[in-house]
C-alpha cells in the first residue's frame, strides 16, 4: 500500500514540473492567414526588415508594408485621376504621383498590422491590411471635405460678373482642388454640367483668360518673379505705367505743338511720367491682378488688367475738372474790354492751364479758332502801336521835345504803362520814366542837352511794360556848335 502511494506522488510531481515549464514558454507569434483576408475585400501590403536590432527591423518592415499598401491604392487613384483631368505633361503626372504617396502615408486610418516572428536570421515580416469598405468610407469623407471647400470658393460667382474677378475665383478653386489628391476626385455640378470639377473649372478659367488677353477692352501687362508674388505684381504695374506714360505722351505731344506751348517735348514727357504713378495710386480700383495659368510653384506669373474705358473715364474726369475751372475764368474774358483787362484774364488762364499737361487739351478746346492763348495774347499786343515823334537831331545847349503816343488797330480801349529810357552813345542813362498812355493823349518828353556835350547821340527807347515787343525807338544825333559860332555867341553877335 505504501509503495503504491509513493508511485502516485512521484507521478504528480512530474506532471506539476511539466505544467510549470510550459507556463514559462512564450505563446507563438501570430501568423498571417491570407485566406482570412481575400483581395476582393482587403488591400494588403507587406514589408520585410532586416537588422540585428529587432526594433529597427520591425520599424522598417512596417514602413515598407505601408508603402506597399499605398502603391496599390495609388495605382487606383491615379487611374481615376487620369480619366478625370487633363494632364499638361509628364511633370504634372509625376508631381501628382508624389502627392498621392505623401498623402496616403499621412492619412491612412484603421490599418491592421500583423507581424510574423522575428527569425533567427534577423528578419522581420509585417503585413499592413486595410478593408476596402473602410478605405472607400475614408475616401468619401475626404473628397466630401474638399468638395465643401471648393463649392464655398466658387459661391461668389454670379452671371455677368467681371471676367477678371471670375478668373481670380477660379484660380483659387483650381489651387484648392490641386492642393490634395482628393481634389481631383471631387465631382459636382458646374455651369449646368455634372462631372469632375477640376477639369471644368480649369476649362472655364482658360477660356476667360484667352478672352481677356485678346480683348481690346483691357490693357494687359504681366510680371514674372522667382522670388515672390509681390515682386511679380510690382513688375506688372511698372510695365503698365510705362505703357500709360507713352500713350499719354503720344496723345498730348501733337497738341503741345498745335497750341505753340512753351513747354518742351522732354518737359511734357517728364510731367506725364510724374503724373502716372500718382494717378494710379489714387485709383487702385482700376488695377485688377490675377495669376496666369502659366504660373508654377517655381515662378510667380501675375497678370494686370486695366479697363481702357475705366482709366480713360477717370482721366477725362480730371481734364473736365480743369476745363470747368478754366472756363469760369474765360467767362471774364471780353474782347470789348481794355487790352490790359484782356491780358490779365489770359495770364490767369495761362497760369491755371500750366498746372497740368491736361491744360494743353483744355486750351485747344476753349480757343479752337485762335489756336492758343499765346496766339491770342500776341494778337492783342500786336494791335497796340507806340509812336515816337520829334526832331531828327538835337543841338548841344538846346532842348528837344518828343511826343509819345499810343493807338490800337482794333479800336479796343487801351491804357497801358510804358517805360521810357534815354541813353547816350556811351551807355550812360540820361532819362528814365514810366508813363501811362491812352489814345489821343500823347506824353511829351523834353530832353535838354547841355553846352559842350561830350556825347554824340542819344538813344530813345520806349516799350510797353511787360511786353517789350511793343516798342518805339529813335536815335537822335547831337549837333556840335562850331568854335567860331561859339565865339560869336560869346561876344553877343551870334544866336541870342
Amino acid at each position: 500500500m505504501k509503495a503504491k502511494v509513493g508511485h502516485v506522488s512521484l507521478l504528480g510531481v512530474g506532471i506539476l514540473i511539466l505544467l510549470l515549464a510550459s507556463s514559462c514558454i512564450s505563446p507563438p507569434e501570430p501568423m498571417f492567414d491570407r485566406p482570412h483576408y481575400p483581395p476582393e475585400h482587403f488591400y494588403i501590403g507587406s514589408g520585410t526588415g532586416r537588422s540585428a536590432d529587432r526594433g529597427t527591423a520591425r520599424q522598417t518592415a512596417k514602413m515598407l508594408a505601408i508603402s506597399d499598401l499605398a502603391s496599390q491604392i495609388q495605382t487606383t487613384i491615379f487611374s481615376k485621376k487620369s480619366a478625370s483631368t487633363m494632364d499638361d505633361g509628364n511633370k504634372q503626372a509625376s508631381t501628382f504621383e508624389e502627392l498621392i504617396e505623401e498623402t496616403l502615408h499621412q492619412e491612412f486610418e484603421n490599418i491592421i498590422f500583423i507581424e510574423e516572428a522575428y527569425t533567427s536570421k534577423k528578419v522581420q515580416t509585417t503585413y499592413a491590411i486595410l478593408s476596402r469598405a473602410e478605405w472607400e468610407g475614408q475616401k468619401a469623407r475626404k473628397i466630401l471635405k474638399e468638395k465643401i471647400i471648393v463649392e464655398s470658393l466658387l459661391s461668389p460667382r454670379y452671371p455677368d460678373m467681371s471676367p477678371i474677378q471670375e478668373i481670380s475665383i477660379l484660380n483659387e478653386a483650381t489651387s484648392s482642388l490641386q492642393a490634395t489628391m482628393w481634389g481631383s476626385m471631387v465631382e459636382g455640378k458646374f455651369d449646368g454640367s455634372y462631372g469632375f470639377l477640376l477639369p471644368m473649372v480649369k476649362a472655364r478659367r482658360d477660356l476667360l483668360f484667352s478672352r481677356i488677353i485678346h480683348s481690346t477692352l483691357f490693357q494687359i501687362s504681366e510680371g514674372l518673379s522667382s522670388t515672390n508674388q509681390k515682386q511679380a505684381r510690382e513688375q506688372a504695374l511698372q510695365q503698365f505705367q510705362l505703357f500709360l506714360t507713352d500713350n499719354l505722351f503720344k496723345e498730348y505731344e501733337p497738341i503741345r505743338v498745335l497750341v505753340s506751348s512753351t513747354m518742351s517735348s522732354s518737359a511734357l514727357r517728364a510731367e506725364i511720367s510724374r503724373y502716372v504713378p500718382i494717378f494710379l495710386a489714387q485709383h487702385q480700383n482700376l488695377l485688377e491682378y490675377f495669376d496666369s495659368p502659366e504660373a508654377t510653384a517655381e515662378t510667380y506669373h501675375v497678370m494686370l488688367a486695366v479697363s481702357k474705358t475705366a482709366w480713360e473715364a477717370e482721366i477725362q474726369q480730371e481734364m473736365d475738372l480743369l476745363y470747368q475751372q478754366v472756363n469760369s475764368l474765360v467767362e471774364y474774358y471780353e474782347p470789348e474790354s481794355s487790352v490790359t483787362d484782356q491780358l490779365q484774364v489770359l495770364d490767369k488762364i495761362e497760369d491755371l492751364i500750366g498746372t497740368s499737361f491736361f491744360g494743353l487739351a483744355v486750351e485747344k478746346l476753349l480757343f479752337p479758332h485762335q489756336g492758343s492763348i499765346q496766339s491770342l495774347k500776341n494778337d492783342i499786343v500786336s494791335s497796340v502801336r507806340l509812336t515816337l515823334t520829334g526832331p531828327k537831331s538835337i543841338e548841344e545847349g538846346q532842348s528837344a521835345i518828343l511826343s509819345l503816343s499810343v493807338s490800337n488797330s482794333q479800336g479796343v480801349q487801351t491804357q497801358i504803362p510804358v517805360i521810357c529810357n534815354v541813353r547816350d552813345n556811351k551807355g550812360e542813362e540820361r532819362y528814365a520814366k514810366t508813363v501811362t498812355l491812352r489814345p489821343g493823349q500823347p506824353e511829351i518828353l523834353e530832353l535838354a542837352i547841355p553846352a559842350r556835350e561830350s556825347a554824340t547821340s542819344l538813344q530813345v527807347s520806349c516799350h510797353w511794360d511787360g511786353y517789350p515787343q511793343c516798342r518805339a525807338e529813335a536815335t537822335l544825333p547831337i549837333t556840335k556848335i562850331p568854335l567860331f559860332t561859339r565865339f560869336k555867341n560869346w561876344i553877343g553877335i551870334g544866336k541870342p
